[in-house]
């Protein structure tokens, strides 16, 4: 090639054949995480309108936490799962973010206090059992 000359571009071939399918094509239902066959049955038996609705879907999203299970894959599978529509529009996006918000204020979980309160009652009583009178 000379100096000068132009260079024909080359034909451009879609990205398709150039770099395979799209990465959406290639993740397969098995690349996505799991759900535990109680999760499955939890979904499959959502309540009606006006029985238990709000509850069971924070039940059910702290079970999706509890699974490791990504927050937006649980607002997914609620949605699709409800029998009714979400009262208000984001009850769901709600109770999934209280669910992996955590457990604030459980009694499992608050700091433990300690037993005796009184230190010169617990060091005499630490001082008697060493001794052993």
């Amino acid at each position: 090639m000379k100096r000068g000359e132009s260079v024909a571009p080359k034909e451009l071939k879609p990205a398709t054949e150039r770099n395979g399918p799209s990465i959406s094509a290639r993740v397969t239902p098995t690349m996505a995480p799991t759900i535990p066959t109680a999760l499955q049955a939890a979904l499959a038996n959502a309540p009606a309108a006006g029985q238990g609705v709000h509850s069971w879907l924070l039940s059910v999203a702290n079970s999706f936490r509890n699974a490791h299970l990504p927050e937006t894959q649980a607002v997914l599978h609620l949605r699709a799962s409800m029998a009714r529509p979400p009262k208000p529009p984001n009850e769901v996006e709600v109770a999934v973010a209280k669910a992996y918000r955590g457990a604030v204020g459980r009694a499992h979980e608050r700091p433990r206090v300690a037993r005796n309160r009184h230190p010169a009652r617990a060091a005499r009583m630490h001082e008697r059992r060493r001794t052993g009178g």
